[in-house]
């Protein structure tokens, strides 16, 4: 069912490494060489916690209730957005 989705709506997804264990994210897609390179995708949290890669901070977004962001080293940093209950739309530059 998903390779019939994937041919008719031209995406592929991928599981990602980039977030902790407990978290299942699928890569949607990025572009760009590190070291100016963005990534987004979507994940699930079992908690219905946001989390970041580990890198910085969550920090809640001013005047957003389900907006989330993170800076990392150097200019590395991270927006994550919550789209229904225990799933969050991420996207990452580093």
């Amino acid at each position: 069912m998903f390779e019939e989705w994937k041919e008719e709506n031209g995406y592929s997804v991928q599981l990602t490494g980039l977030f902790p264990e407990n978290v299942v994210a699928f890569y949607m897609g990025g572009f760009g060489l590190a070291p100016s390179s963005v990534y987004y995708g979507f994940y699930y949290s079992p908690e219905d916690i946001p989390v970041g890669t580990g890198e910085g901070q969550l920090v809640k977004a001013e005047r957003d209730n389900a907006g989330w962001s993170w800076q990392g080293y150097g200019d590395n940093g991270g927006e994550i957005r919550k789209i229904k209950p225990h799933w969050y739309y991420y996207k990452c530059w580093f």
